[in-house]
């Protein structure tokens, strides 16, 4: 007999280590499954109009079986085909069937048991829904062969439990995951144009870095990395990044900054360029430990950005997209000035219509914006 109130703790324990990450949901769901004496167990997400079957992990059932079932036995399964059994937060057993039709034997004689679970040695199973979203069911559900006997009573206790538990773990770790990947796609979008990026943590610890950032300060040419934190060998420079990273990441003064800082290089080639990013948009996608985060620009290895696609996402005319793309290649106004034989008055005038284009304040908050929606314009 399962012994609720010791396994309860340990249980409660798993499930919120696979929620951020310190194991796999495997390893949960392999705990669980010993827990309720259930060789198949895991979540799937099904519709409950078309019974469009989609798999997130499930244990004990093999994939020739799991494509029957999301080809054909989706649509006959008796929990889905039935009224009201698959309402949020409610336990449901084959029992329940049974008792819905009012025969003791109903479940057994469903096409779903007689040609998809008998064949696996499978009969008695529990779960339900977690969640619902536009119709489709987030599930959880435990399967175990018919020498194991029904669900008992304190286990279904058990699970009843477990659930609300299960629902907001298993969100949680999407949650975390979607983060991730939101992350990994900004730091290698930048990669694609030789743009560093840079994320700190709420004490201005670096969390992240890309693969251009990491090459800049991994040369240690006037920028590198001390005890996880940027270091500049120019004392002024030095000096400029401690005061910004602390008006950064200070909630009493936050800054929005317009211009680049320039960082003196010890070979003497071009300053390296920093932008710092404060501005939520960007910053939002990448999870709670990123409280900051820096464009790192190499002026010797920019690249130029697809016009074609600026032009388009932001409305430009052609010569603001000349501007837009030197812009986010960390150029300032009088540089852009320089490097498109234009006036200053006349770089200045362009830098003010593109940020109302993009609907944004400076220069900075355009970067952000355009790091935000990298992947859609790159």
């Amino acid at each position: 007999m399962i012994k609720t109130p010791s396994l309860l703790p340990d249980l409660l324990d798993s499930i919120y280590a696979a929620a951020v990450g310190e194991h796999g949901w495997e390893h949960t769901i392999a705990q669980l499954g010993d827990a309720f004496r259930s060789p198949a167990a895991g979540f799937f997400v099904q519709h409950s109009d078309n019974h469009e079957f989609s798999l997130e992990i499930f244990q004990g059932v093999s994939d020739t079986d799991l494509a029957s079932y999301a080809t054909h036995f989706s649509e006959v399964n008796p929990w889905f085909t039935t009224p009201g059994m698959m309402l949020p937060g409610l336990i449901r057993s084959d029992e329940d069937i049974n008792i819905h039709f009012n025969h003791c034997h109903h479940f057994v004689n469903t096409e779903y048991y007689q040609d998809w679970l008998k064949p696996q040695d499978l009969k008695h199973s529990i779960g339900g829904t977690l969640t619902i979203q536009n119709g489709y069911h987030l599930n959880f559900t435990f399967m175990r062969p018919a020498q194991s006997s029904s669900y008992k009573p304190e286990e279904i206790e058990l699970l009843q439990t477990l659930f609300p538990h299960l629902s907001r773990a298993f969100s949680t770790s999407r949650l975390l995951e979607t983060v991730s990947r939101q992350q990994q796609n900004l730091l290698d979008g930048c990669d694609r144009f030789k743009l560093g990026l840079v994320l700190f943590d709420n004490l201005g610890k670096i969390t992240d870095v890309n693969q251009s950032a990491l090459k800049i300060l991994l040369a240690d040419d006037g920028l590198g990395l001390r005890r996880q934190k940027l270091w500049a060998s120019h004392p002024g420079a030095e000096q400029h990044i401690h005061a910004t990273l602390h008006a950064m990441l200070s909630p009493q003064s936050p800054i929005s900054m317009s211009q680049w800082l320039h960082i003196p290089r010890l070979s003497g080639a071009a300053s390296y360029q920093l932008m710092v990013i404060t501005h939520p948009s960007p910053l939002s996608a990448l999870g709670p430990r990123c409280k900051g985060a820096m464009l790192l620009v190499d002026p010797a290895r920019r690249r130029k950005l697809p016009r074609h696609r600026i032009q388009a996402h932001f409305a430009l005319t052609v010569r603001e997209t000349d501007v837009a793309q030197l812009m986010i290649q960390g150029y300032n106004t009088k540089e852009l000035a320089h490097e498109l034989d234009i006036t200053y008055e006349s770089a200045r005038t362009y830098v003010k219509r593109i940020c109302q284009k993009a609907n944004v304040n400076g220069q900075t908050a355009f970067v952000a914006l355009t790091l935000k929606e990298l992947a859609l314009i790159f």
